[in-house]
C-alpha cells in the first residue's frame, strides 16, 4: 500500500542518493589531486599584516607507509615528488592512516624586522605533529605537539598548536611538518604576531563564555522541568545539550587544557563520545518531539535503528581501531539529517497540529543538515574547508540549542493550549451532555407523569368498581336477607298445610272419616298441595330475584277467597 512506503521512500532514495554522491565526489577528489601542478611559493611576513592563513602555495607529499624522516623528504632527490595544494583554504584530505608532510617557505620582510611571530595550527583534534624549522646555516629547531602530547610539554600552553618561529632577518626559512591523526586530516597553518595572538585568545575566551554560560543556563532552564514532570523529553534534550557542550570544549582543544592534560587518547575518545551523544540525544529528542512512536510506528523504529548504529562505533571504539570507528561514526552524518528531514516532512503531514509548532523543529534540522553537509564535505576535501565552515558544526550546535529550547517553551505552549482547548471542548460536551440529559429527564418526567394520571384514572375507576361491588354486596345481603326470610315464611306456611293433608290423610287413613265425607276431604287435600304448589313456586321466584331476572306484576286480588280456604284448612284442627 502507498501508505506503507511513505516513510520508506524518501529515506532509502536519500540514503542511497548520498552514497552515489559520496562515491562520485571522492572518485572525483582523486583525479583533481592527481592534476595539481607542482608549484613553490614563498609567503612573506609583512608588517601591516598581522594575521596570515598559510594555504594556496603549501607542498605536500602522502606518506602511506609512515616511514619518512625529514632527511628523506629535504633531500634534493626528493623534490620531484612533492605536490602543491592550490585552495585558498586549510589543507584537508579526509580520514587517513597515511602521515602527511608539508612544507612551505617564509621570509621576513618587515623593517625594521619584527621577530614576534608565532606558527599556529588551529585544530585541536590532530594527533601529533613534528615542526621542523631549517635554518639558513642549515640547523634545525624542532616541535613536537598535538593532542597526543601531554599539554604540559607544549612549547606554548595554550588550546591550539602554537610554536615560536625566529626570524630575525629576511633570509628565507623552510619549514617541514609532519602530521598524523585518526581524526579528520584538516590542517589549517597561520601566522600571528604576539599581540594577534593575544587578542584573539581574549576574543576567544569571551566567545566561549558567552556560549558556556548560555548553554549552561539552557541546561538548567530544561533540568528543572525534568526533575519536576520526569517528562523525558527534556532529559534527552538535557543529553542532547551536555554532549554539544562536551563536543565544543573538546573540539576547542579546552579538554587537553582543563580535562585530560596527559591523555592523548581520552582527547580522541571525547570527541567520538561527545559526537555520538549529542546525536542520539538530538535523534530520540526528535522522536519525543514530533512523537514519532505513535504518529509513524516504522518511521520510528528506523530511527532507533540509527540511534543503535550510532552508539556502536562510540562503544567500541574504547576496544577497536579509532580510525575505523571515526569513519563510521562520519558516515551517518548526512543519512543521520535525510532521516531527521524525512521524519520532519511525514510527521507534520499527518499530525493535525499547526505549522508554527514545527516551525523550530525545522529551523533545528534546516541548521544540522547546512552544517552537516558543509562539515562532512570540507572534512573529505570535496569543498574549502574555510573557518567559517570549520566553525559551523559548533554554531549549527549553539543554535540548535537555543531553537529547541524556544521549541520546548512553544511545545509547553502548545500542549497547554491543547489542554485548554480539550478542558473547554469536555466542558461543551459536558454541558451538550447535560442539555441531553435534562431533555431525556424532562421527557422521562412527563412520561411518569403521564402514567401517574392514567394510573390515577384507574385507582378511580378501581375505587368506583369497588363502590360498585360494595352497593352490589349490600343489595345481595339484603336480597339474601329477603331470601332467608322469605324461606322462613315458605317454611313456616309449608309446615301448616303439611300437617293439615297429613292430619286429613290419616284420618282417612284410620277410617275416621265417614263415606260421605271423604270426597269434601279430598277437595280440602287438593286444595292444600295447590296452595303448598304455590309456596313452592313463590320460593323458586327467589332465586330469580337474586339473579334480577324476576319481573313483578301488580294486581288486584279478592282476600275472601283465600281467607275462607284458610279457616276451612285449619277447620279440622281447630275443632
Amino acid at each position: 500500500m502507498p501508505r506503507q512506503y511513505y516513510c520508506r521512500r524518501p529515506f532509502a532514495l536519500g540514503f542511497w542518493g548520498w552514497f552515489l554522491v559520496m562515491f562520485s565526489l571522492m572518485a572525483l577528489r582523486q583525479s583533481v589531486i592527481a592534476q595539481i601542478p607542482q608549484q613553490s611559493v614563498v609567503f612573506d611576513l609583512r608588517s601591516e599584516i598581522d594575521h596570515q592563513e598559510l594555504h594556496a602555495g603549501v607542498q605536500f607529499y602522502e606518506d602511506a607507509d609512515k616511514t619518512l624522516r625529514l632527511g628523506d623528504v629535504s633531500s634534493p632527490n626528493f623534490e620531484g615528488k612533492w605536490k602543491t595544494f592550490q585552495r585558498n583554504s586549510a589543507l584537508s584530505f579526509g580520514f587517513t592512516r597515511s602521515a602527511y608532510w608539508l612544507r612551505f617557505t617564509l621570509r621576513n620582510t618587515t623593517h625594521p624586522n619584527y621577530n614576534n611571530w608565532l606558527f599556529e595550527t588551529n585544530f585541536p583534534p590532530l594527533d601529533t605533529l613534528d615542526i621542523y624549522i631549517v635554518q639558513p646555516n642549515g640547523t634545525v629547531r624542532r616541535f613536537l605537539t598535538g593532542d597526543y602530547i601531554p599539554f604540559r610539554t607544549r612549547e606554548i600552553r595554550t588550546r591550539t598548536f602554537l610554536v615560536p618561529l625566529d626570524l630575525p632577518d629576511s633570509l628565507p626559512r623552510t619549514v617541514y611538518v609532519r602530521v598524523r591523526t585518526t581524526s579528520s586530516m584538516v590542517i589549517p597553518f597561520a601566522i600571528l604576531t604576539r599581540e594577534a595572538t593575544i587578542d584573539r585568545n581574549i576574543r576567544s575566551l569571551l566567545i566561549f563564555g558567552f556560549i558556556f554560560g548560555i548553554t549552561i543556563v539552557l541546561l538548567l532552564y530544561n533540568l528543572v522541568p525534568f526533575l519536576i514532570s520526569r517528562d523525558r523529553i527534556y532529559f534527552w534534550y538535557f543529553v542532547y545539550v551536555c554532549g554539544a557542550l562536551l563536543f565544543i570544549f573538546t573540539y576547542n582543544g579546552l579538554s587537553a587544557e582543563y580535562l585530560f592534560p596527559e591523555s592523548g587518547f581520552w582527547l580522541q575518545y571525547l570527541t567520538l563520545l561527545s559526537i555520538g551523544t549529542l546525536e542520539i540525544g538530538f535523534i530520540v529528542f526528535l522522536q519525543h518531539y514530533l512523537g514519532t512512536k505513535s504518529i509513524a510506528p516504522r518511521l520510528h523504529f528506523v530511527m532507533n535503528i540509527v540511534v543503535i548504529c550510532i552508539a556502536i562505533p562510540t562503544i567500541f571504539a574504547l576496544f577497536s581501531d579509532y580510525l575505523t570507528m571515526n569513519r563510521i561514526q562520519a558516515s551517518f552524518t548526512i543519512p543521520i539529517s535525510v532521516l531527521l528531514l524525512t521524519a520532519i516532512i511525514y510527521v507534520q503531514k499527518r499530525q493535525k497540529r499547526s505549522r508554527f509548532y514545527y516551525l523550530y523543529a525545522n529551523l533545528g534540522v534546516f541548521f544540522n543538515t547546512l552544517s552537516v553537509t558543509l562539515t562532512t564535505s570540507a572534512a573529505l576535501g570535496f569543498m574549502p574547508s574555510t573557518q567559517i565552515i570549520r566553525d559551523s558544526t559548533q554554531i549549527n550546535i549553539f543554535l540548535d540549542g537555543l531553537v529547541f529550547a524556544l521549541a520546548l517553551t512553544q511545545r509547553i505552549q502548545t500542549l497547554r493550549k491543547e489542554r485548554a482547548e480539550a478542558q473547554e471542548e469536555t466542558l461543551r460536551l459536558q454541558r451538550d451532555q447535560n442539555i441531553i440529559l435534562q431533555r431525556a429527564v424532562d421527557e422521562r418526567t412527563a412520561e411518569l407523569q403521564q402514567r401517574q394520571m392514567m394510573l390515577e384514572v384507574q385507582a378511580a375507576e378501581i375505587q368506583l368498581i369497588n363502590t360498585q361491588l360494595q352497593e352490589q354486596n349490600e343489595t345481595l345481603k339484603d336480597l339474601n336477607s329477603e331470601k332467608n326470610e322469605l324461606m322462613g315464611i315458605v317454611a313456616h306456611d309449608l309446615k301448616n298445610p303439611i300437617g293439615a293433608v297429613r292430619s286429613l290423610a290419616e284420618l282417612m287413613h284410620e277410617g275416621y272419616v265417614p263415606p260421605g265425607e271423604i270426597s269434601a276431604i279430598s277437595g280440602k287435600i287438593v286444595t292444600t298441595s295447590d296452595r303448598m304448589l304455590d309456596l313452592v313456586t313463590n320460593l323458586l321466584d327467589i332465586n330469580r330475584l337474586e339473579s334480577g331476572a324476576a319481573q313483578f306484576m301488580i294486581v288486584q286480588i279478592d282476600v275472601a277467597p283465600m281467607v275462607e280456604t284458610l279457616v276451612e284448612s285449619y277447620q279440622s284442627q281447630a275443632a
